[in-house]
């Protein structure tokens, strides 16, 4: 990327960086956020997994409110390309620690997560996206008049990030994200993302429900660890 003209401060040349962290957010040269995203993901695991330690004794529902709260912030992700390769790893590494909770590994099929694991909780991809009309909108209303105008321009060109997302959330949820209300969006963007338990597999649930009760009142390990295992071939197979 072709660097601006060098600024000078007391007549000496200030140097140019790869990256450089600004109120939280790891901005790079080449003009992109990935790397904002790729960090705050690694951050994520690092505190679930952190979460999932410290409240190992408590039930799985108990355990995914805990993430929610101290883990879902996701700073600075309306900056990001929300449908980017980084962005689409911390989705999946949301479902994965989900799916860890569980203690499902995480070849685990789909529908076992949105049906169960998840405990009626939205994803981290229905948050982050369903934050975004708000953080635009902001922008729209914002006190600055060069920043409405900029804004107004990159919303209409599907090159821009900001284009991008907004075309994104139409897609995913059939709504005008310029005007659409935060809980449709919230109820679009969870139902994009459900999957259907197949007619064949309905049996699937209500036993995966018993043999986790099963193994959560067992006090014999070996009974547990072959309850583990009933359990780990029904979620994969």
């Amino acid at each position: 990327m072709e660097k601006p003209s060098p600024l000078f401060l007391c007549g000496r040349e200030l140097p140019f960086v790869k990256q450089a962290a600004h109120l939280g957010n790891i901005i790079i040269d080449q003009g992109h956020m990935e790397q904002d995203a790729a960090t705050k993901r690694a951050s994520f695991i690092q505190s679930s997994v952190q979460i999932r330690e410290q409240f190992k004794f408590a039930a799985p529902a108990e355990i995914l409110k805990a993430m929610k709260v101290y883990t879902n912030s996701f700073y600075g992700s309306n900056l990001w390309d929300l449908n980017g390769e980084k962005a689409n790893q911390l989705y999946t590494a949301w479902n994965t620690s989900v799916k860890m909770v569980w203690g499902c590994p995480i070849q685990t099929r789909s529908f076992f997560l949105q049906d169960t694991l998840c405990c009626g909780y939205t994803s981290a991809k229905t948050d982050i996206l369903t934050r975004y009309p708000r953080f635009f909108q902001s922008l729209l209303n914002s006190p600055g008049r060069e920043l409405r105008v900029i804004s107004r321009l990159v919303s209409r060109d599907i090159r821009s990030t900001t284009g991008k997302n907004l075309t994104l959330l139409q897609d995913l949820t059939g709504l005008n994200p310029w005007k659409a209300r935060a809980t449709q969006l919230r109820e679009k963007l969870a139902l994009s993302e459900f999957v259907k338990v197949p007619e064949i597999d309905k049996w699937r649930i209500p036993y995966f429900r018993k043999l986790f009760s099963l193994k959560a009142t067992t006090e014999d390990e070996a009974t547990a660890e072959h309850i583990s295992e009933l359990i780990r071939s029904l979620v994969i197979n």
